[in-house]
Parts: C-alpha cells; sequence; structure tokens
C-alpha cells in the first residue's frame, strides 16, 4: 500500500490537530518517529507498543541472590543454574512442588519463534540507532548475518538446551505465558502480555505479583558490516549499557537494542477513498488512540480467567503506576514493568522490524532453516546427550548461516529483476533515510521532446512518399528516381521508429520491460 501511495498522508493532522487532540508528543519516541513513519511522512496511529521485554520469578532471584542477564552469556548461565531445580508451587497450601525450566521460549514452527532469533541476532547487528536497520546493510543491502548469526545459532541451542519440555510444540502463549504463570518457568521474554496475563490471579496465574521485567539482555560486541565479524562494543553507538560498576571499563560497555517485534497495532487510512471518509476514519483512529480511551484498554482486567486483550504502554501516559495499582495490579511489580517499557521504547537504538514486499518470505526462510537446526539439536536431546554431544559444531553453524544468506540474497536478487523498483530503495524509505540521487538517464523531462520530434519525423516521412507518388511523372522526380525517394522516406520514418524504444526507461516499465525495449532499438 505505502509502495503505490495507498496510504494517506496523515503528517498535516499531526501537525495541526483534529477532531480529537492526539497529544502526539505523548507517544514514546520509538512510536512517534518510527513506528508510525513512513519514509519521513506520518502514515499512521498507533494504538499499541510492542517491545519484548525480560520477565523473571522475582522471588527465585531474591531467593538464590541473582540478577537479572545483562548479556546472552549471562542468561545461558542463569538458564542452566535454575534448569531442573524443584521449588515451592506459588500459592500452593499443600506443598506441592514444580521442577523448573530454566527458560521458556515457544519455538512451534512458524509460530512467531523467528521474533525469538531476531531478538538475539539484532543485539549485535545494530548498534548506531533505530534507522541503521537491524537485518540488511542500508548501503547494499547485504545480509547481516556472519559471525552475529552463527552466535545467535549458539545462544538459541544453549536456551533450548535449558528450556521447557513442549519448546518445539509450543508458540508464544502455551510456552513463554502459560509456563511461567503455572510456576514452571525461572525466566522467559515477550511481549507486554506475559506480564499482564501473570498479575492474573489463579486460574490464569499462579504468580502474581512475583514477577519482575527488566531489558533484554545486550552485547559486549558488535557485526561489522563490512568483514561480517564481531568486534568489541566501545560505546559509541546510539546505546551504552554499563555491565556492573565499571563504567569506565571499555569491557563494561554494552549494546543494548531494545526489540519492538511486531512492532504493535496501529490504525492507516486510505489515501484511494473519498475525503470525507478520511476524515472520518483518521477521526476515529484519534479518538481510539487517545490518552483517555487508550489507557482504558491498555490497562487489563486482572480477574482470574479474564480475557486475553494484548494491548501495551505506547504512550508516557500510560506509564503512570498508580493508574495500574488502582485497578489492582501489584505495586512492585507494575513500577519495574512500566520503567522497563518506557526505558525501552524511548531507546534511539530500539530495532524496528524490516516493513518492505518481501519481509513474509525472508522471516519465512529464517524459520525454515531454524528449525531444520533445532529439530536436530531436540533430537539429540531426547536421546539424552548433553554439552558438546548436544551442540553442534562450529562448521555445522556456518552451514546455516551459508544456507538463510544465500536464500535471502536471491529473493532480493528476484525482486529487484522483476520491479522498477528495488528493494534496497524501498527498504531505505520505511527506515525515513532514502536520498534521492539525480538519475542521468531519467528521460522524464526529454521525453516529450523526443517523442514530439519522433511524430514530426513520421508525419514528414509520410507526407513526402505520397508526395512523390503524386508527382512520380513530373520530370524531376524521374529523374531524381522515385525508387530512391521512397526508399529514403522509408529509411527516415524508421529512423523516426526508433526514437520510440529509446524513450522507455525504469520510470515508465519494469526492468525486463526496460531491456527489452532497449534490444529493440534497430
Amino acid at each position: 500500500m505505502v509502495k503505490v501511495g495507498g496510504l494517506h498522508d496523515l503528517t498535516p493532522y499531526v501537525q495541526q490537530g483534529g477532531a480529537y487532540d492526539l497529544r502526539w508528543n505523548d507517544m514514546f519516541r520509538f512510536n512517534r518517529e518510527n513506528a508510525a513513519v513512513y519514509d519521513n511522512k506520518v502514515v499512521m496511529i498507533p494504538l499499541d507498543g510492542d517491545v519484548l521485554s525480560f520477565y523473571y520469578r522475582k522471588d527465585l532471584f531474591e531467593k538464590y541472590d541473582k540478577q537479572p542477564p545483562k548479556t546472552w552469556e549471562e542468561y545461558t548461565e542463569l538458564a542452566k543454574f535454575f534448569h531442573g531445580k524443584v521449588e515451592p508451587l506459588p500459592g500452593s497450601s499443600s506443598n506441592e512442588t514444580v521442577t523448573l525450566s530454566g527458560s521458556c521460549g515457544g519455538r512451534k514452527f512458524r509460530c512467531q519463534e523467528e521474533h525469538w532469533i531476531i531478538l538475539i541476532l539484532s543485539s549485535m547487528t545494530q548498534h548506531t540507532g533505530t534507522k541503521t536497520g537491524f537485518l540488511f546493510d542500508t548501503s547494499n543491502m547485504e545480509p547481516l548475518l556472519g559471525e552475529a548469526f552463527v552466535e545467535t545459532i549458539r545462544f538459541t541451542e544453549e536456551q533450548f538446551a535449558y528450556g521447557a519440555d513442549n519448546e518445539m510444540e509450543g508458540c508464544f502463549d502455551s510456552t513463554n505465558i502459560a509456563k511461567m504463570n503455572s510456576g514452571q518457568c525461572a525466566m522467559t521474554y515477550g511481549w507486554g502480555d506475559s506480564f499482564t496475563e501473570g498479575a492474573k490471579g489463579p486460574p490464569t496465574s499462579f504468580v502474581s505479583g512475583l514477577i519482575g521485567t527488566a531489558q533484554t539482555p545486550g552485547s559486549p560486541v558488535y557485526l561489522d558490516r563490512l568483514s561480517q565479524k564481531l568486534a568489541q562494543y566501545t560505546g559509541t553507538g546510539a546505546t551504552c549499557s554499563c555491565k556492573g560498576d565499571d563504567a569506565a571499563s571499555t569491557n563494561a560497555c554494552l549494546n543494548v537494542a531494545p526489540y519492538t517485534a511486531f512492532t504493535g497495532w496501529s490504525g492507516a487510512v486510505s489515501s484511494f477513498s473519498a475525503k470525507y471518509r478520511q476524515d472520518d476514519t483518521t477521526d476515529f483512529f484519534a479518538y481510539a488512540s487517545s490518552p483517555e480511551v487508550s489507557l482504558f484498554d491498555t490497562i487489563p482486567n486482572i480477574t482470574g480467567g479474564a480475557p486475553f486483550i494484548s494491548v501495551d504502554p505506547f504512550r508516557v501516559s500510560h506509564t503512570n503506576a498508580q493508574d495500574w495499582i488502582d485497578a489492582g495490579l501489584p505495586a512492585d511489580s507494575v513500577v519495574s514493568y512500566l520503567e522497563t517499557i518506557k526505558e525501552q521504547q524511548s531507546d534511539p537504538n530500539a530495532v524496528i522490524d524490516i516493513r518492505i514486499p518481501q519481509t513474509p518470505a525472508f522471516l519465512d526462510e529464517l524459520k525454515v532453516v531454524m528449525n531444520e537446526h533445532i529439530s536436530k539439536i531436540n533430537e539429540k536431546k531426547s536421546q539424552g546427550l548433553t554439552g558438546d554431544d548436544l551442540f553442534s559444531s562450529e562448521e555445522e553453524k556456518w552451514e546455516v548461516e551459508r544456507k538463510l544468506r544465500a536464500k535471502w540474497k536471491a529473493l532480493i536478487a528476484s525482486y529487484d529483476r522483476e520491479n522498477s523498483q528495488n528493494l534496497l530503495e524501498i527498504y531505505q524509505r520505511s527506515l525515513g533515510i532514502y536520498a534521492p540521487t539525480y538519475n542521468n538517464q531519467d528521460l522524464s523531462k526529454i521525453r516529450p521532446v523526443g517523442l514530439t520530434l519522433c511524430c514530426i519525423l513520421l508525419a514528414t516521412s509520410l507526407g513526402f512518399a505520397c508526395w512523390t507518388f503524386l508527382h512520380r511523372r513530373n520530370n524531376i522526380i524521374k529523374v531524381s528516381q522515385p525508387l530512391f525517394l521512397y526508399t529514403f522516406c522509408f529509411g527516415c520514418f524508421v529512423l523516426g521508429n526508433s526514437i520510440i524504444p529509446l524513450s522507455i526507461d525504469d520510470s515508465t516499465t519494469s526492468v525486463s520491460g526496460a531491456s527489452k525495449a532497449c534490444m529493440a532499438f534497430p
């Protein structure tokens, strides 16, 4: 829709206002500067604010004197520590116990499992701001994989090794949320639903008031886009989080890249609709997004068994903890949840999902190669293998990287071959960094002149040919040889026609069509 100009530009509405005050500056930074914007124009009104956060059992972390992980290495260490521990079921009066899973992440094929992979990968591939992108190089569309993806595979394998027993069959709701809420999981990551569902009473959740929230882990290294190798992060990018108290040490700096997976629901208006419909639709979305109305949808009903709402904070005004506490949510948990959401959604290095035509194909290829790989690890796990015997070799990880890179590059080449606007331009526009360059071969200004001369030449050739025929018995014409004059007129006619294929470029047809026009030139 955006590519063909199908989304109505809402920038004037945001700047001048309408029937409802959008209070645009009340939107989180990410929502107003990135999620709602395409090619530097506001084309959507946010109705939701998705971002992945880290969720953990506060009671267990306090019991064993543990802190939320700052890095993915620390995440693995904590998962390994908690995995297999037998703990009392929270709220149980019958001394019932549960066996803990160190980490819980649903990995059922084609069931949102790609988000957990991107969560890890983006912490290494994007370190200089949202507009630099995380999946492709914004200068040449080269996939950002390399050593970062190999490390992502390693962390994914380790999390799976200390994960829940239903990960290969479970999705986000049945693994990340349900396992945590049943008291069987020490930590997980996910959208705000992990907190809001966990805050409900039984039978929905047995851990209400026991869930802590923190930023997802960062990375001490980042991917050098030219070499595709990992380099030590020095804090020169958009965000630097200090590991521990040693803020002055280079090794203490971490790249933090909050992943706004799925970005959140938004309302857009068709540019092809009548103006009165555009105005009415925009007013409706502005009403639904207004602070007062949206707050009602954002704060959940925490009654056990209440409907799943799935609307997360997207405004600063949504983070007033007292509103949530008055609705019955546990005070300590609410404060850490809202502060984490606010911090991540305001981060200049927040990661936005790719928004280009081939997005479903890119993500599906990612799901396919990772599912094939993790399924092999699952087979080893079911056989009782552990440690190095369970995990894949470096060469096996690199083979997955090479396979995915080849598939992605083939998708890019195929799209560019069949379309006049290449994916790189669309990708840059989606991030608001596209800078048009002057094209010396652009014929839009000279084309009318060329076609006009073509018409004059064709008309003149036909006119002189007819004139020669009518005066063929004239002595001067006979001496000039009519056949020669006809041949001359025909040659001029063909020459005039040659201007037509020369007037075709990639602004009027596809790359394939322009190529055919070029070959048609005599």
